[in-house]
């Protein structure tokens, strides 16, 4: 007995349901008995992916398939010719390979293989159901469909495959091995929902790349909605783009999940699928689906594009015939294998280059054949003749755009470019186009085009058609009158153009010829309706229209916060009330959306802006109002003069500005007209009193002003404990004094509440007291003195302009210059520089050795200028001052030395030769300055000495010593700072200068 095979259609079971069902078709002799108890139970997989037992006694396949069996006795009879009693179960779900299993290989049987005669779409099976989230997964659809190799001849174009982690590993030797049969794409899985991802994804892209295939992507899909749509599409593009996968990449979205399959919008989910991609910059969106989903209505393939669409159907018998070519591509088997290559893989035929490289060319010779029945004119181009594959020119399509044409026959030219020649529907010859300069379709109603107009139906002698099968939906006289609306049109090729008309509830009417229906003159506008209100714009989000085309006009950000009348309104088909609104000239502005506004509930008041400013009214000639029905409260008379505040204001509708005003007790005095008011200069400030007195920020809790509209300048804490010089005050309209405050270089500081100074003695006259002290007992020639304060400037000096040789003196230029380039972030005060004997050859170098510790470091040790800084500054150090004036002062440059003359007020270029009143201005520039270089002339060796000794505050200093003389410059940090600067010859000790500092402290501080 020849050995036969039964074909079986499994709905989605689990793995564990496929053991039993290979016992029963194991042998002839399995008993009942058997074969019932192993089949007792099933389990199948829920949504939330857990596995749920239960029996199958009563409804299981697999039950059904066994009483099919023991009826039959495991025997047909060879004689019979016919397979009725095995026909294929229309009720169950059919599947695809969810796992590519060994499992999913075809069982054996006894029987005789038979396939039934079917027709229609009974000759093929689907996909459905393969999802990776599934902890068990479904059957192989294998078990009803061929094996096929990639050595048969008998089949249809091998174009692509499509993988997933279920294919594994592939190398790029079996992808050449793949490829060398005339498969040219291969698409991957990428993601599932929004929490799978192929973990071979990354290696099955590099190595099909590798052996130069075409590479697309997939995603499986299992949006109900369009925003899990949207989320899914994020997740694919964000896993595309982690690969560095180009925008230009064929991204798919496969839809075909069964638990999905029923009642969600399954093609204006797709739609927002690929919308959403498009927006990630992936422009080449395509879609796969089983046929059956197409022809049950799940997914409108007019809707989608039908060149976007890759089908699956599995025929039961394989030829070289090319079906459903009217799509992008086919998918025909999930059952293909290829010599040398382990797996089985799904293959597919691609109609229109989407999946693969190029057209395939064999011997040299490019085989056509004719894809696409149709052709659209979309842009101007030209139409040509082709005589003997020669070219020539014989005009264009500009007067054929929009129209759907026939494809009479092709041909290609020399350089073998493929033409289409166009026929009209009465069968007149166009010319050829270049097929790349149309677009193909096998729909002779051709492209679906977005309208979205408004149209009446004039004329009750229409058919409304289901179909461009002129299935009859209903008729234009149950509408004639009514207005519609027109989301889309098609330009058919038998010349007319077909609207796809929508009700106000948003039901589809069908299809009707353009001819029965009349264009809205307003759109959907509908009927004017008499408003006269005043509204105020509150939303900066919507659209103002000119037309009911929805031709934007201007946009409500221009207007928010504007009062405008509202002198009429439209109640649109789409639900939404339309106002058209008017400027305070009585100019139209457009419609806008009545949710964009608020009424006003003060009429042309508009609405109440809060303003917070300083008025005087200027003018007895005006009323003040008590409301904006005109009824009057007081008169401009019974204030003029005065300074009142205008706590907030409204911009009346007939273009006046007015008021809301409080006196000085928070009385409110009314409405009134703004052009009677004179706004003061500085807020609630009053008038300006002259103060110039010296006072101490006492208070570190003080905002400090910038104007009296409360605009923060400063604060307090940034200047206690410092003087500073009060200009003049404000007695201000809240009944605080505020000082205008500026420090001794002249800087305004701001205005401060008084409460938070205290005033202090007039530096002036303590700056006397040092002149005298100087000029009584500081008055030879062996010192050079200067005395500078730091509040207003005022000095006193004895011999202050005397040169001296500078000592160590002389480092300050070098300091405060690297200072102030790592303060302008032109220098790095970490950066390591290298120590060499070059920095002590350099004009102006101090000599090697004297003070410092650097000079007992090896040369080629690196070091920071902050530390340089800090032990130039510390110690003293000589070969610190040079590393400073090589690295940190750019070798004394021209730059540098500007600068330092600028400080100094005369032409200085070398450290060496100063007075005390050249160090004083070094010792102002550093106070100003700041930075670290204050903390490092704060804390010296040499802070038990000279100016310090004496002194409770902090004081930032710099000695110089060389032979007899003895120098200190430094910056007192007393209550009212100070500079104070002593430079000695003839050998004046250091205990002297001590003396004299104190002294001079006393009388400053």
């Amino acid at each position: 007995m020849k050995k036969r095979k039964r074909i079986i259609v499994v709905s989605a079971c689990s793995v564990l349901m496929l053991q039993p069902l290979l016992n029963v078709y194991a042998t002839e002799s399995t008993n009942e008995a058997t074969m019932s108890t192993e089949i007792e139970k099933s389990f199948e997989v829920d949504e939330t992916g857990e596995i749920n037992q239960q029996s199958i006694s009563d409804s299981s396949i697999v039950e059904q398939e066994m009483e099919s069996i023991k009826s039959e006795q495991i025997s047909l009879t060879e004689s019979t010719g016919s397979a009725s009693e095995e026909s294929l179960d229309e009720s169950h779900t059919v599947l695809d390979d969810s796992q590519k299993t060994e499992e999913s290989a075809t069982i054996e049987s006894t029987t005789e293989t038979i396939i039934p005669e079917l027709k229609s779409d009974e000759e093929y099976i689907f996909p459905s159901g393969r999802s990776d989230l599934n902890n068990m997964q479904a059957f192989s659809a294998s078990l009803a469909i061929p094996h096929v190799s990639a050595t048969d001849t008998n089949l249809p174009k091998k174009s692509f495959i499509d993988i997933s982690s279920h294919n594994g590993y592939i190398s790029v030797e079996n992808f050449k091995i793949i490829k060398s049969y005339g498969v040219d794409g291969v698409v991957v899985k990428l993601t599932e929902a929004t929490s799978y991802q192929n973990p071979y994804a990354k290696d099955q892209i590099k190595n099909a790349l590798a052996a130069g295939m075409k590479v697309s992507v997939y995603h499986y899909s299992w949006f109900k909605t369009k925003d899990q749509a949207k989320k899914e599409a994020d997740y694919f593009a964000a896993m595309a783009n982690s690969l560095g996968l180009p925008k230009d990449t064929l991204m798919v979205n496969d839809i075909e999940e069964p638990k999905i399959a029923e009642g969600n919008n399954h093609t204006q989910n797709s739609l927002e699928f690929e919308q959403r991609l498009n927006e990630l910059g992936f422009m080449n969106v395509n879609h796969y689906v089983g046929m059956h989903w197409i022809t049950s209505g799940k997914i409108d393939s007019n809707i989608l594009g039908n060149r976007k669409l890759w089908v699956a159907a599995y025929p039961y018998v394989l030829s070289t015939t090319q079906r459903y070519t009217e799509y992008g591509a086919w998918q025909w088997s999930s059952q293909m294998t290829f010599p040398n290559v382990p797996g089985i893989f799904d293959i597919s035929s691609d109609y229109h280059q989407n999946f693969i490289n190029q057209l395939v060319i064999e011997d040299e010779k490019i085989t056509d054949f004719q894809e696409f029945n149709y052709a659209m004119i979309k842009k101007n181009v030209p139409l040509w003749q082709l005589d003997n594959q020669e070219v020539s020119s014989i005009g264009n399509t500009q007067n054929l755009l929009n129209q759907t044409l026939k494809i009479n026959s092709l041909r290609r030219d020399s350089n073998q470019t493929l033409y289409y020649l166009l026929e009209t529907n009465t069968g007149d010859l166009l010319g050829y186009v270049k097929a790349n300069d149309v677009e193909g379709t096998n729909n002779a109603y051709g492209e679906y085009k977005k309208y979205n107009k408004y149209v009446t139906i004039q004329s009750g002698n229409y058919d409304i058609w289901q179909n461009f099968n002129w299935q009859k939906r209903s008729h234009s006289a149950n509408y004639q009158g009514q207005l519609l609306q027109a989301r889309g049109y098609y330009d058919h090729f038998n010349g007319t153009r077909y609207l796809t008309l929508y009700d106000q509830a948003g039901k589809w009417v069908g299809y009707l010829d353009v001819a029965a229906t009349k264009l809205s003159s307003n759109g959907g506008g509908g009927k004017y309706h008499a408003y006269n209100k005043y509204v105020t714009i509150q939303s900066g989000n919507y659209d103002i229209w000119q037309n009911f085309d929805w031709q934007k006009r201007s946009h409500s950000a221009n207007y928010q916060g504007q009062l405008l009348q509202a002198r009429g309104y439209y109640d649109h088909f789409n639900g939404t009330r339309y106002l058209t609104i008017y400027d305070k000239n009585g100019k139209w502005i457009g419609y806008i959306n009545a949710t964009a506004t608020k009424l006003s509930s003060n009429g042309g008041g508009g609405k109440y802006r809060a303003y917070n400013k300083y008025v005087t009214i200027q003018s007895p000639n005006y009323d003040i109002w008590q409301n904006f029905d005109w009824q009057k409260r007081s008169h401009s008379a019974n204030y003029h003069g005065q300074l009142l505040q205008a706590r907030g204001y409204y911009d009346h509708f007939n273009g006046t500005r007015y008021l809301t005003i409080y006196d000085k007790n928070g009385k409110w005095v009314g409405y009134i007209n703004a052009t009677a008011t004179k706004l003061s200069s500085n807020g609630g400030g009053g008038k300006y009193h002259a103060y110039n007195k010296y006072v101490t920020i006492q208070s570190g809790n003080y905002d400090i002003w910038q104007n009296f509209d409360w605009q923060k300048r400063s604060h307090s804490s940034k200047y206690q404990r410092k003087t500073v010089l009060a200009r003049g005050y404000y007695d201000h309209f809240n009944g605080a004094r505020y000082l205008s405050l500026y420090e001794n270089n002249g800087h305004w500081i701001g205005y401060i509440n008084e409460t938070g100074t205290k005033l202090g003695p007039e530096v002036k006259e303590k700056m006397a007291e040092v002149q005298q002290l100087l000029n009584q007992q500081y008055y030879s020639a062996n010192y050079g003195i200067y005395v500078m304060s730091l509040i207003d400037g005022s000095v006193a000096q004895k011999h202050g302009s005397k040169i001296f040789h500078a000592a160590s003196t002389g480092k300050l230029p070098a300091l405060y210059y690297t200072q102030k380039m790592i303060s302008d972030k032109k220098l790095n005060g970490e950066t390591l520089y290298l120590y060499t004997d070059s920095i002590n050859t350099m004009s102006n170098s101090y000599m090697r050795g004297g003070a410092g510790i650097l000079q007992g470091q090896s040369f080629g040790k690196k070091y920071s200028l902050n530390t340089i800084m800090n032990w130039t500054a510390k110690y003293s150090d000589n070969q610190g001052a040079n590393f400073l004036g090589y690295y940190g002062a750019n070798k004394y440059d021209t730059t540098m030395k500007q600068e330092i003359s600028a400080i100094m007020k005369r032409n200085w270029t070398n450290p060496f030769y100063v007075s005390a009143k050249d160090n004083a201005f070094m010792m102002q520039a550093i106070y100003h300055q700041g930075g670290k270089l204050i903390t490092d002339l704060s804390n010296t060796v040499y802070d038990q000495q000279r100016i310090p000794k004496y002194i409770p505050v902090q004081v930032a200093h710099k000695i110089g010593d060389l032979n007899s003389l003895a120098h200190d410059a430094a910056i007192i940090y007393a209550e009212q700072p100070y500079i104070l600067v002593v430079m000695t010859e003839n050998g004046v000790g250091y205990e002297v200068i001590s003396q004299l500092s104190k002294q001079i402290y006393d009388r400053l501080k």
